[in-house]
């Protein structure tokens, strides 16, 4: 029997007001949530047993962190003197070496394997998958922008965009409007030489982006790595041409100040494909991501089976969440969860 605790004690009175621990009463809808989730995905034809298999050990992992969140709703309704926890579903956990990864269990529900949009990756998903997998920055070499202003700024560029705006009129206009303090990237390192970020220029499909200046010639390169072919480029090539230019624009990084976007089309570069069921964009898209910052193009390995490459996306469905749950283990509320369920065995 999972035994869940009401309180996590952070000093010596908090201990003191510990309850008696009880069944996992409160997870239920969750553990019911993952049924009906595995039992819609098994019950498609094409879902084999190895599929099947990877599923299920992505689900229990997933129940298995559920008490961590539980714990964490009270502590965090303790040290605001509430008497009742916010939905724990909903409870933020920070993870990793530097905190800056964060997760609430409804961002893991969506590693579960189903149908739409249940198993789409959130945004907050994947930027911390890659907070947490990968180097965010390695000095001098590639960062990975997670600038909430780049989706804001890209969806005014595409409208902007409509009406055939001409770079130099585009220049004049950042100078004119004095935007420099809310346009995108600000935070970019003075040293790095290439950026990666995620865009969704469909508003439904995440593609990666990895942007790079030659020193020499100054002209920026940007690459868009697309798990679904060409989907949703056209219309957002000159855009992402004028959103680097935005980032670029007083830039606190001189390569990126002074170069030309404007000159190098948009290219695509081979990247691994999902498959038809479409719900793999974010989960490759992080995959993409986590290869570039450690200075390597994913891997195009030919997956042109369609079961090939929905197995594929499962193994990373799955290896994203056994590096979630390793950092969850880690937390101080897992460590106190854990040896109190002990005690209580």
């Amino acid at each position: 029997m999972t035994r869940i605790f009401h309180l996590n004690p952070t000093t010596r009175a908090d201990k003191n007001t510990i309850a008696e621990p009880s069944d996992w009463n409160s997870g239920y809808e969750h553990c019911e949530d993952i049924l009906d989730r595995l039992h819609f995905y098994e019950s498609n034809q094409w879902v084999n047993p190895d599929d099947s298999d990877v599923a299920n050990r992505i689900a229990n992992m997933v129940l298995e962190v559920v008490p961590y969140f539980q714990n964490q709703a009270n502590v965090d309704a303790l040290r605001r003197a509430r008497t009742t926890p916010d939905a724990y579903q909903n409870t933020v956990m920070h993870i990793g070496q530097s905190h800056k990864a964060e997760v609430t269990l409804d961002d893991l529900l969506t590693l579960v394997p189903s149908k739409g949009r249940a198993a789409w990756l959130t945004d907050r998903l994947m930027e911390s998958l890659v907070q947490l997998i990968a180097r965010p920055y390695i000095p001098g070499l590639i960062w990975f922008c997670s600038d909430g202003l780049l989706q804001t700024c890209m969806a005014a560029l595409n409208h902007m965009n409509e009406t055939g705006v001409d770079p130099f009129d585009f220049e004049q206009m950042l100078h004119t409007n004095r935007l420099d303090d809310i346009l995108p990237g600000r935070e970019i390192p003075p040293d790095a030489r290439g950026i990666v970020f995620f865009h969704n220029p469909t508003k439904s499909h995440w593609i990666t982006v990895f942007a790079h200046v030659d020193p020499t010639t100054r002209l920026g390169t940007i690459e868009i790595f697309n798990s679904a072919g060409n989907l949703g480029e056209e219309h957002s090539r000159q855009s992402l041409q004028f959103l680097l230019h935005c980032l670029s624009y007083k830039s606190p990084n001189r390569l990126f100040r002074r170069a030309n976007w404007f000159a190098n089309p948009v290219c695509s570069i081979a990247c691994p494909q999902q498959s038809s069921e479409n719900i793999d964009c974010g989960v490759f898209a992080v995959f993409s991501a986590i290869n570039l910052l450690g200075r390597e193009y994913p891997d195009v390995t030919e997956r042109n089976d369609d079961e090939e490459r929905r197995t594929h996306g499962l193994l990373l469905r799955e290896h994203y969440m056994s590096e979630l749950k390793e950092a969850l283990d880690e937390t101080d509320i897992a460590i106190w969860t854990i040896a109190n369920r002990e005690n209580y065995n």
